[in-house]
């Protein structure tokens, strides 16, 4: 299944191999401290006898640097304990980690997205953490529960969460009162974000557009998976499709809609559009709202074409006829372990480091999300910039109203995904009919679900 799922998710053509067991741990000798640890001639310990873990993330320089500052405290805080960092972009970084995976190679430490979760633990790639829970060393206390349930498969545990995010409408409010349209309500419906970016786009004018165009951006299941939740439902359904064809085709009609009224920014457009922040057409100055998650608003701020303009975020707005609210907080970012290291013990010191350190907390903030131990979430708040504290306030009002966590993305989800973004812009340029693209989506994703885990 391993291999079939990285041939369908990430095209990675090779012949997998489980995990090399690697070298084994080295033997104390003369010349140790009191903890049976190996020390140079001025007590020092000796690098030679350090236990080295590798750890694999993705990010932002900012994140890259805010990283390597909380390793510093780490290292300092266990000097027997060396942490080797590797970091990369995320639009490589799974092909980096399955590389790795293949040859045998994968870093002690790893940082996973939800989506790929389901995979990774079913072929026992990941530690599993429930005998470290169980035995303490690695404390859920203060940890909220939606933290350990996204890290949850099977009912084991195979990660901490390093923060939570939560997903809504950033626009620019300082276009809103320029044009005198009330800022968003936390109860507006889709029609009443429709009508708004329609007369945004109209009272501009100038090719500037009231939103980014939410079932084109990627990844382009964010969006609808909100909208699904909305009409009672999962985007999943086990291995298959959960959302219906007739909800689908609502979803699709409701964008084709916007595009010809000029409130959502045009096929082509959005094609110019990418995931980086600096590309998005609300800080190029093209848009009014977008689609994003609160721990990059800050980032979004810095990267204002004109940064007098103030962002500000709002939560989904909502179905007419909504069964339930459809947003929630979900795991940002997961830190998992590797299941074959040398080091488990020390890899799990690692893992509540992150979790649960007040000296980490302070070091990393908010950039992989809220913390989920509530003691660390109160140790910030003062130290929040203005931007970050309203991220946070939103992840907290997010878990007041939301509804409950969708079980994670069954495997082939990557896969899924690009095939839900070719039928989005199949419509957006005028190639099928809604109904015609629909049907064909959910055939093929499918049996794209069904062949991820043969």
């Amino acid at each position: 299944m391993w291999k079939k799922f990285l041939g369908v998710i990430l095209s990675v053509s090779m012949a997998l191999t489980l995990f090399g067991c690697g070298t084994s741990q080295q033997e104390n000798s003369s010349g140790q401290d009191s903890q049976g640890q190996e020390t140079t001639s001025n007590g020092e310990i000796d690098s030679s006898e350090q236990k080295e873990l590798r750890f694999l993330w993705w990010g932002s320089q900012r994140r890259n640097d805010l990283t390597l500052d909380a390793i510093s405290v780490f290292e300092e805080k266990n000097p027997d304990i060396k942490i080797s960092p590797e970091y990369t972009s995320y639009e490589t970084y799974f092909d980096k980690l399955t590389t790795q995976v293949a040859g045998g190679n994968a870093p002690d430490i790893i940082q996973m997205d939800l989506a790929w979760m389901d995979a990774f633990t079913q072929d026992e790639v990941l530690l599993n953490l429930d005998p470290y829970i169980e035995s303490g060393a690695l404390s859920m206390e203060n940890v909220e529960e939606a933290a350990i349930t996204s890290a949850t498969f099977n009912d084991s545990v195979y990660g901490v969460t390093a923060g939570f995010i939560a997903l809504g409408i950033i626009y620019n409010s300082t276009v809103f009162e320029e044009l005198g349209i009330p800022e968003p309500d936390p109860n507006w419906t889709w029609t009443d974000f429709a009508d708004i970016a329609a007369e945004i786009s109209e009272k501009k004018g100038d090719n500037y557009y009231g939103t980014l165009d939410g079932s084109l951006m990627v990844p382009t299941a964010f969006t609808l998976e909100v909208f699904v939740r909305q009409q009672g439902r999962s985007l999943f359904d086990g291995r298959k499709i959960g959302a219906t064809r007739d909800d689908l085709i609502k979803w699709f009609t409701m964008w084709e809609e916007m595009r010809q009224s000029g409130g959502a920014t045009s096929a082509e457009f959005t094609a110019n559009s990418t995931w980086a922040i600096e590309t998005r057409p609300i800080t190029t100055g093209s848009a009014a709202m977008d689609f994003d998650v609160q721990n990059k608003l800050e980032a979004y701020q810095a990267a204002m074409q004109n940064p007098d303009d103030v962002l500000k975020i709002a939560p989904f707005p909502h179905d007419e006829n909504e069964v339930k609210n459809g947003t929630n907080v979900r795991a940002g970012i997961i830190m998992s372990g590797n299941a074959k290291t040398n080091y488990p013990d020390e890899v799990v010191k690692f893992l509540s480091f992150i979790q649960n350190d007040p000296d980490c907390a302070k070091t990393l903030s908010v950039d992989r999300g809220v913390p989920v131990n509530t003691e660390m979430q109160e140790l910030l708040k003062p130290e929040l910039s203005e931007l970050d504290t309203i991220g946070s306030d939103f992840v907290e009002y997010t878990l007041e109203t939301m509804s409950p966590i969708d079980p994670p993305y069954p495997a082939g989800y990557a896969e899924v995904e690009k095939k839900l973004t070719t039928t989005s812009q199949t419509i957006a340029y005028g190639q099928m009919s809604i109904p015609d693209a629909v049907d064909q989506f959910i055939e093929e994703a499918n049996q794209i679900l069904e062949n991820a885990i043969q």
